[in-house]
């Protein structure tokens, strides 16, 4: 079980204010494996040192992607932070985008929950595994990012795939 109240700059929908999403946070994080928090959130520090479980620091580009060579310098940020698994979500504009996030999934050298966004990513939601991704992220009732296939989609990917 994953606990997040997202930005809103990185797809939440949360309207308070920094202080009360922390807050709802780090109450949710009791009933939860991990937290998932952004990197570029105020709070991440102190919500980190604040709840007992480990932390999954997240970065999302809805219109693009980063170079590799950027994002290899978000997961060592994220590393520093505290991370126990690093999020990057990105959305590939090419199919070569989609190879390289492969083989930058391939050398990390701690756990990287690769998602690919947008309909360029979208097989890369049910290949990501098989390259190391830590986690896979499917919706269940209504989609909550662009190219994210259904809990039955994914399932069916994964049956097909053996992952």
């Amino acid at each position: 079980i994953i606990a997040t109240n997202r930005l809103r700059a990185e797809g939440g929908r949360f309207l308070g204010s920094e202080r009360e999403r922390m807050e709802i946070l780090a109450q949710a994080s009791e009933y939860a494996d991990f937290i998932d928090i952004e990197l570029q959130a105020e709070g991440r520090g102190e919500i980190i040192s604040r709840v007992s479980r480990p932390a999954i620091l997240s970065y999302h580009d809805f219109q693009g992607m980063p170079k590799i060579d950027e994002i290899a310098l978000l997961l060592e940020r994220m590393r520093a932070a505290g991370a126990a698994i690093a999020k990057i979500a990105v959305t590939p504009g090419s199919l070569k985008d989609g190879l390289d996030l492969l083989g930058f999934l391939l050398s990390a050298d701690m756990p990287v929950s690769l998602v690919a966004m947008g309909e360029l990513g979208r097989h890369l939601r049910a290949v990501a595994p098989l390259y190391g991704s830590a986690l896979a992220y499917a919706y269940v009732i209504e989609s909550t990012a662009p190219g994210q296939m259904s809990l039955e989609e994914l399932s069916a990917a994964r049956e097909l795939l053996k992952w």
